[in-house]
This record gives structure tokens, C-alpha cells and sequence, in this order.
């Protein structure tokens, strides 16, 4: 009985990474094409698009010129924000999938940020 349940265990436990891994794979890649559409079709002069997706801002770091908006917009099923590792420049509520948080910087400078619930992931403005 002991072997069964254990055969059991394992087999679900199979089931569930290969599923998780195929999830992963099939997010990770509608990223990217996600990624070079907004690119093609949503940037425009003076604003910038920066993506929140599979854990990470995409890109992580960039630059734009004084005045520059930058618009974060959240590709993943898990909500994430956008806030400054010092001061208070940067500080948006949680966002849902689809959601965006917009911010125009008017001062030269560079502005670190990360997700309050998931700290790893971190980010970076470069204004010039």
C-alpha cells in the first residue's frame, strides 16, 4: 500500500513540473513577441515602454531624456509594482495583468526601482 501512494506521489509530482515547465515556456515566449508589438506600436516620441513580465521589467534598465514618460505595463497573471529603492519618485499601486503605471521624469538622474512583493526584481531609469 506504502509503494502505491508513494508511485502516486511521484507521478503527480512529474505531472505538475512538466505542466509548470510548459506554462513557463509558453509565457516566457508571448513575452517576447508581446514585447516586440508594444515596441512597434505603442512607443512613441516621449514615451517609453517598459514590460512586467515572468518576474522581471523588461528591459530592466533604460534611458530617456528629460521629460520622458515611461509607462510600465504588467503582462503577468501575478500583480507587481513599480518603487523606488530611495525616496519616493517612483511608487505605484499593485497592478493587475494588463494594468499600467505611467511616471514622467523631469529631473536628470538615475532612479532605481523594485517590486515590493518580489524584491529580486529590480530595475533602472537613466534619465539624461
Amino acid at each position: 500500500m506504502r509503494n502505491k501512494t508513494l508511485i502516486v506521489i511521484i507521478i503527480i509530482s512529474i505531472i505538475v513540473v512538466a505542466v509548470g515547465v510548459v506554462y513557463y515556456s509558453y509565457s516566457r515566449k508571448s513575452l517576447i513577441e508581446v514585447s516586440k508589438e508594444l515596441k512597434k506600436s505603442e512607443e512613441t516620441e516621449g514615451q517609453k515602454i517598459v514590460l512586467i513580465g515572468n518576474f522581471a521589467y523588461s528591459p530592466k534598465e533604460i534611458t530617456i531624456l528629460k521629460g520622458e514618460t515611461v509607462v510600465w505595463t504588467n503582462k503577468d497573471f501575478i500583480r507587481h509594482d513599480i518603487t523606488s529603492d530611495s525616496g519616493n519618485e517612483l511608487d505605484s499601486d499593485l497592478l493587475g495583468q494588463g494594468e499600467t503605471y505611467s511616471h514622467t521624469f523631469n529631473q536628470v538622474g538615475e532612479y532605481t526601482y523594485h517590486c515590493t512583493p518580489h524584491p529580486f526584481m529590480k530595475g533602472k531609469v537613466v534619465v539624461q
